[in-house]
């Protein structure tokens, strides 16, 4: 199976991101073996949001991201072609309230991007999908740990080269979260959809191409 990684610019993208208003966060999920986490914190209802503008557009995506929403806002037309195409992964979708929007700068902006236009949070299952870290050449710091259950085999996953996934621990999804890895998975059908749909503000990248930012940059 070939997979890609969603790959968000996050705060310095060409399209509008997200960033929640006054948040609430739950407690991160925990692998039962080892006691590590093996996700983040989750956004916590009520979930309300304010647009902020892109480096090239002051428009959202179909798929907005952000610092501390954790998966993806999406378009209503995403989230039904998405369910039409019967892609399986998200657990559910939870609506969520555009509240302002600004420059980057903070400054309130006189028009709102999208207004009328919903969009709803991505809600992912906690990830039970494990890496295969001895074949992405990984450099880890801190404490060695090596669980059997989540995978994970130390403390803070300084580098590595590629992401590979675990196939038999893969639940057959079609996007989702491996564990310890903050990246979203996809399939080469959610691919495809996206592709047919035209949907915007999905930057893929192969699976085996993708490296930390930091190494990114060494390489410029």
């Amino acid at each position: 199976m070939k997979f890609w990684v969603f790959d968000p610019p996050m705060m310095i993208g060409a399209w509008a991101f997200a960033e929640p208003m006054a948040p609430l966060y739950g407690t991160a999920p925990r692998c039962p073996s080892c006691g590590t986490f093996v996700a983040n914190r989750p956004w916590l209802p009520p979930y309300r949001a304010r647009l902020v503008k892109g480096m090239k557009s002051a428009a959202p995506a179909d798929v907005i991201t952000g610092p501390g929403i954790g998966s993806f806002l999406a378009s209503q037309r995403f989230v039904v072609e998405l369910e039409r195409a019967n892609l399986k992964g998200i657990e559910r979708w939870e609506p969520v309230d555009i509240e302002g929007y600004n420059d980057y700068e903070g400054s309130n902006l006189s028009s709102p991007s999208a207004p009328g236009r919903p969009f709803e949070l991505a809600i992912l299952p906690v990830p039970t999908t494990r890496a295969v870290w001895e074949a992405m050449h990984p450099v880890f710091k801190g404490e060695v740990i090596g669980c059997d259950l989540c995978g994970r085999r130390g403390r803070i996953l300084d580098s590595y080269r590629g992401v590979v996934v675990d196939e038999a621990s893969w639940t057959g999804a079609d996007i989702f979260g491996l564990a310890h890895f903050g990246d979203l998975i996809v399939t080469e059908a959610f691919v495809e959809f996206i592709a047919s749909g035209e949907f915007t503000g999905i930057p893929l990248v192969p699976a085996a191409e993708r490296v930390p930012y930091r190494a990114k940059e060494a390489h410029w």
